[in-house]
């Protein structure tokens, strides 16, 4: 069941958001968001899109989860492909939500289909989740990394209903050298079972396989339908200089 958690009044999207991406997190040339509704009896409703959606179910009851900060990764192929549990803290488990399709398949795909996301939609069963920022994460071979904190309270809106849901217009690009990381203190994490889910709307994929059937190799897809208030942010001047 999708989440309709906005006042039936009439609002726009975010004029701006942050672009980066794996060259150095530099300006894709976004030229700002506007948020699309349909109205239907008075209710905000979903149309049908492409998004990839990953699940973080986390067991602070574990009994291995005696001390420590609960340490979440999403994407990231070359560096967690191979490490244990893709990185995450024991207690935690990925997911997409769909029975025939494993987290390994999304990171995979990942790499050989990388895309460039203009927004995430998060969610949560616990609110103070949202008081801890995220990173977005770029590194190559070469050593090189560049880190970027999201601080999802920042794309809070007063006019929600729902607490446990936050739209963030932020543009970047999901590769096999980028990755999302966040981490929560034990004294949030233990004797609670928490459940979060991150859907990443894709603006642009790339898939090799396209010239075959003589199509571009880029696809760009219509700007995601998400139904919340985005609060008008300025673009982040560390980024764009």
């Amino acid at each position: 069941m999708k989440d309709y958690y906005l006042k039936n009044e009439q609002f726009s999207g975010a004029d701006d958001y942050t672009d980066l991406n794996a060259d150095g997190f530099d300006d894709l040339g976004a030229d700002g968001f506007e948020e699309q509704s349909q109205a239907q009896g008075g209710i905000l409703v979903e149309k049908s899109q492409s998004a990839y959606k990953v699940n973080i179910a986390i067991d602070g009851n574990a009994s291995s989860y005696t001390s420590g900060d609960t340490n979440i990764v999403i994407f990231g192929r070359d560096k967690y492909l191979l490490v244990k549990n893709f990185g995450n803290s024991g207690h935690v488990s990925l997911s997409t939500g769909f029975a025939d399709t494993s987290y390994a398949e999304l990171l995979e795909q990942s790499a050989v289909s990388p895309m460039i996301v203009s927004s995430i939609r998060m969610k949560t069963d616990t609110a103070a989740v949202f008081d801890y920022a995220f990173s977005l994460i770029s590194k190559d071979a070469n050593g090189q990394q560049l880190n970027i904190p999201v601080d999802p309270m920042n794309y809070y809106s007063p006019l929600q209903i729902d607490a446990g849901i936050i739209d963030i217009p932020y543009k970047f690009q999901i590769d096999s050298n980028n990755f999302i990381t966040l981490s929560l203190p034990y004294s949030v994490v233990h004797g609670n079972t928490i459940n979060i889910s991150m859907t990443f709307f894709p603006h642009n994929t790339a898939r090799l396989s396209r010239i075959l059937t003589s199509e571009r190799p880029i696809k760009t897809n219509p700007r995601p339908v998400t139904p919340t208030m985005f609060n008008r942010l300025p673009a982040n001047p560390f980024l764009r200089g």
